[in-house]
């Protein structure tokens, strides 16, 4: 497939408000694409959207992401290592813009985003405004590397990138191993943000658990292990030690819980 990059047109702030109070009053708009909204809207009400391009960031027009319906991790993580190659000009700073998700959601990846997340086109309205509000819309953080249809793609590949070349798909791996183990690791900051221990946690969780002894996956043990793990980098100056030796340190606390 050649790529084809061209200017984001996307929601202007105003209209963003608008369409989620449209959205909120009117649930069944939630299961459509933006433009059924936009119809909608015009012939029923003296609302609008209006939408601007922006002067930054370019997309491939030709992409697409792989679904094989709802609760798909194959495909998450395949989509996670090819969604920032969409992309000319992104940023992290740019990736917080909540605009950006919600009209990628809407249209160039609405079906993808309704095939990934089992959004029926006979979806009653509570279905509708469900999908909507958690997959669409990404207003905070952990709605961006969690629930939005698209985002989450974003940042983890973000997130597995900085750790570097050598251990991208390895993270990859790992986050998209269940639903649950990613969520773990990314909704900890004090654990996700320090380079050296990020690295440090995948290679051990990957070698260990992931690649290692998929079955041994407990959800109790793994809570545990990230606690301990908080109790370690309370006591030691992580950032000083080398990784190697960090390495082993958190294998002994891996351990320690998945005996």
């Amino acid at each position: 497939m050649d790529s084809n990059f061209e200017s984001v047109r996307l929601l202007t702030s105003d209209s963003l408000i608008t369409l989620r109070a449209q959205v909120a009053g009117n649930k069944i708009l939630g299961r459509m694409n933006l433009e059924k909204i936009t119809a909608k809207l015009s012939s029923s009400s003296y609302a609008t959207l209006e939408y601007f391009d922006h002067k930054t960031i370019l997309i491939d027009s030709n992409f697409s992401l792989k679904s094989g319906g709802a609760s798909s991790l194959k495909d998450d993580l395949e989509n996670a290592k090819l969604f920032r190659s969409a992309f000319q000009g992104m940023t992290p700073a740019l990736a917080t813009d909540e605009r950006l998700w919600v009209t990628l959601a809407l249209t160039q990846f609405y079906e993808y985003s309704t095939n990934r997340w089992g959004l029926s086109p006979s979806a009653s309205p509570e279905e509708s405004y469900k999908y909507f509000k958690n997959h669409v819309l990404a207003a905070t953080p952990r709605d961006r590397w969690r629930n939005q249809s698209l985002a989450r793609l974003w940042w983890v590949g973000n997130f597995a990138s900085n750790l570097g070349a050598d251990l991208q798909d390895e993270a990859l791996e790992v986050f998209y191993f269940n639903s649950d183990l990613g969520q773990q690791l990314l909704g900890r900051p004090n654990i996700s943000q320090p380079m050296l221990l990020r690295r440090s946690i995948i290679r051990v969780v990957h070698q260990e658990l992931v690649a290692g002894n998929p079955s041994a996956w407990d959800r109790k043990s793994f809570r545990q292990f990230m606690i301990d793990i908080d109790f370690l980098i309370g006591r030691r100056k992580i950032e000083s030690i080398a990784e190697d030796m960090v390495v082993d340190e958190i294998r002994e606390l891996f351990k320690a819980r998945f005996v």
